[in-house]
């Protein structure tokens, strides 16, 4: 029909411009009035034009597809009037539109559901809106809209196309199947040649043969040997299997079942003395850690330019003395040889600290001789460090004791 060719055209070209205007809009709109003689034509055209566009002209598509079904549903509240082309009635206009958005009902899921599936995710929210108006407005019935949610409402993972299964046999049993595919290879043997349609009849039967069998299950019922030969098909003897003999199939379990937590009893008895504390080995165990202490101290290879090695350093003297020393103290004790075997030079040499008093414990630094002490603080003990003295049991923080 000439009207729906037209129609047709006017649409192609309009999608493919993908933007509207009114102006625009009004012209496909009066050539679908045209056309509404033929309304299943009319709405074959319509669908047929929205499928074959691109996914970005699919939102445009809608658009026009909706201003189309929803100008008919004027048609129809009106009754024509005032909307008729020239030479025809208003009724027989809205009698033409009714038919025309029933023909209009199964393309409207088809295209809906179409531009969820292939417009660009942005344009999404705009169709779900077209979409609500179809529901406010009644346009559509609310199953065709219902199928359109449905396809919304699904996990993306399940909205590939659905692949209708290969045509099988139903699901005979298998002695069944096991028969048919018998007689079917009865007439090849007779006739003196194999037939081509054997093999193909044959295999189907052969495939769901294979799970249908019940010899796994009927096995453990049946008596005879186990696995592996008969060399120990036999009860165990009094007392057990030996250790580690036999096999973990043939062997029965002993009166009273397996111990707790599975495997022997042999295997989980405690050793003497029994289980360390704290369970597992005693090698599995971890020791707490060593502290380090002033006697892994080196003076010979301390470098006093490592903020890393002052640090460690005075974590062996807290570990020594039970206190945190005091950046004077740790130097006075390395210049006096405190903490050396051996005479440091580097340490030696260095000039007097005036003001200075000497720590406790400690011996006195070259050059700072104070009147009325000796080389040994009073009070102080022998340490166990290089001959060294020790802190008195008082604190040092707090003053000499």
């Amino acid at each position: 029909m000439a009207e729906i060719e037209a129609f047709a055209a006017l649409l192609h070209e309009t999608i493919a411009q993908n933007k509207l205007s009114g102006s625009r809009v009004k012209a496909v709109t009066e050539s679908a009035t045209n056309a509404l003689a033929d309304p299943p034509s009319l709405a074959k055209a319509m669908v047929r034009a929205h499928l074959r566009s691109a996914p970005k002209t699919k939102l445009v598509s809608l658009y026009i597809f909706d201003a189309v079904a929803r100008h008919a549903q004027e048609i129809v509240r009106r009754n024509g009037a005032g909307l008729a082309p020239p030479g025809r009635s208003g009724e027989q206009l809205a009698a033409e539109a009714q038919a025309f958005l029933r023909a209009l009902q199964e393309p409207a899921a088809e295209v809906g559901i179409d531009c969820l599936r292939n417009a660009p995710r942005e344009q999404r929210e705009k169709v779900l809106k077209v979409i609500d108006i179809w529901d406010r407005a009644g346009t559509f019935a609310p199953k065709i809209l219902q199928r359109i949610h449905d396809y919304t409402d699904e996990p993306e993972g399940s909205k590939s196309p659905k692949v209708d299964p290969p045509l099988g046999p139903p699901g005979l049993p298998a002695n069944v199947l096991a028969m048919l595919g018998g007689a079917a290879a009865v007439p090849g043997a007779a006739s003196g040649g194999a037939s081509p349609a054997a093999p193909a009849a044959a295999s189907p039967a052969a495939a769901p043969a294979a799970p249908a069998t019940a010899a796994p299950a009927a096995a453990p019922a049946r008596p005879g040997p186990p696995p592996g030969g008969g060399r120990r098909a036999a009860a165990p003897p009094p007392g057990g299997w030996p250790p580690g003999g036999g096999s973990a199939q043939s062997r029965q379990p002993p009166p009273g079942g397996w111990p707790p937590g599975g495997g022997s009893a042999q295997a989980r008895q405690p050793p003497p003395g029994g289980w360390p504390p704290g369970g597992g080995s005693a090698q599995a165990r971890r020791e707490p850690p060593v502290k380090e202490d002033l006697r892994a101290f080196d003076q010979k290879h301390f470098d006093p330019t490592s903020p890393a090695q002052w640090e460690r350093l005075a974590r062996m003297w807290t570990n020594t003395y039970h206190y945190e020393p005091t950046g004077p103290e740790l130097m006075m004790a390395l210049m006096s040889g405190m903490l050396s075997k051996e005479v440091d030079a580097r340490w030696t040499g260095m000039p007097t600290m005036p003001g200075m008093g000497m720590m406790p414990g400690m011996g006195m630094m070259p050059g700072m001789a104070m009147p009325g002490m000796s080389a040994a603080a009073p009070g102080g003990v022998a340490s166990p460090l290089h001959g060294a003295r020790s802190p008195p049991t008082s604190d040092p923080r707090r003053g000499r004791s």
